[in-house]
């Protein structure tokens, strides 16, 4: 078969072109895009809007790690605990963490081998001793005492959704972390936080910005290694009497919706 400059255009030529438009269409759309739910008006606008352009700038692949990467953020001055030594704490935490973080749990021992599965995949502990929550509950009543508190993270080794090979390498953090209020001794959970406030804290990495903490919550759906379907990242900030209040939302606008136009 050949053509001539001045032959119109083959059938099966012009298919393959509206085929090739429409995947392209599709790929462009399917990307998505964060989008910022924060007023403009909101305190802490200016850095919202810079944290969602962060987000947009980075892969998708790596939204645990986006905002924890971001440039005005810096990590807390935290000590890192030898999980053999603190193995009674560890086992409560991780019990707590695939549950709720304040509820009666009779027996520990179930969940010794979950503990020091933690320990040998590389999980690490450590603690910050800071006043990071001013309220413990829902209301003024709820006020947490003066004094520091032991925040504890637990940081679980990523598995490959998150991790392969989407990351950028000047991405330093490789693990997930699950953030709890300890007792001072570091015994046991501090079980004065209410339940709403302890849940709410579970899955968020503390950050310090302007010396400040600032928590980031991501919560994400992944179609597979990379491609991100749908996604939530918000920051929160503490405020003196209230609590915990968030200060930027973000929210994962799939192109999903726009491949069903394209036709």
């Amino acid at each position: 078969m050949s053509f001539n400059r001045q032959s119109p255009i083959h059938p099966v030529l012009r298919a393959c072109s509206a085929i090739v438009q429409i995947l392209l269409a599709c790929s462009w759309a399917h990307a998505g895009e964060w989008v910022s739910e924060t007023e403009r008006d909101a305190p802490e606008s200016k850095l919202c809007q810079a944290l969602n352009k962060h987000l947009n700038d980075s892969v998708e692949g790596c939204v645990h790690y986006v905002l924890q990467s971001y440039p005005q953020f810096s990590d807390p001055p935290w000590h890192t605990l030898n999980p053999h030594e603190h193995l009674e704490l560890l086992t409560q935490l991780i019990a707590y963490k695939n549950g709720t973080p304040t509820q009666a749990i009779p027996d520990f021992a179930p969940f010794r081998p979950r503990a020091l599965d933690f320990i040998n995949r590389g999980g690490q502990m450590r603690v910050w001793r800071t006043h990071l929550i001013s309220n413990f509950g829902s209301e003024t009543k709820d006020e947490a005492p003066s004094g520091e508190q032991a925040v504890v993270q637990l940081l679980e080794p990523v598995d490959s959704i998150y991790m392969s090979g989407k990351c950028s390498d000047n991405v330093p953090v490789r693990f997930i972390p699950y953030t709890f209020i300890a007792l001072p001794d570091l015994s046991s959970i501090d079980k004065r936080v209410s339940a709403p406030v302890a849940d709410n804290l579970l899955p968020m990495a503390v950050m310090l910005h302007a010396g400040q903490p600032i928590m980031i919550k991501t919560i994400v759906d992944y179609l597979d290694n990379s491609h991100l379907m749908d996604g939530s990242v918000s920051a929160w900030t503490d405020l003196p009497r209230v609590g915990l209040r968030q200060a930027c939302n973000f929210r994962f606008r799939s192109g999903k919706a726009h491949t069903k136009k394209v036709k």
